[in-house]
């Protein structure tokens, strides 16, 4: 159980579910219920399958944000080992990543119920 400031009490409930995520290749990223290939998928794997097991824990929306910043983070760690003149043009392609899960991932966060 879970409780929150002022006392109400949560039940965590874990659903075990298949995540689409943006960063493997063999599945690609799910929107509007189509799965489509993403660019430079296998080059940012390892965050992004990190980013998945996040979002399979769950729980409230500031863990989906903190999910999300912590994506971001390592995103751009794995840019900054490209040589300098690489960068710019993956940190676009870092951002769009972000903001693309920021505004299709919240179908497959697993909340907690009340």
């Amino acid at each position: 159980m879970y409780k929150d400031k002022y006392g109400k009490q949560y039940k965590r409930i874990v659903v075990i579910k298949k995540v689409m995520t943006s960063c493997w290749p063999d599945k690609g990223m799910r929107i509007f219920g189509k799965s489509i290939k993403v660019p430079y998928a296998i080059m940012f794997d390892a965050c992004c399958k990190k980013h998945d097991e996040l979002y399979e824990k769950g729980w409230i929306e500031i863990d989906r944000k903190v999910a999300d910043l912590l994506f971001y983070y390592y995103l751009r760690q794995d840019v900054y080992k490209l040589p300098l003149i690489k960068r710019p043009y993956f940190f676009i392609w870092v951002t769009i990543y972000y903001i693309a899960v920021r505004i299709w991932g919240r179908r497959h966060f697993n909340y907690i119920t009340k």
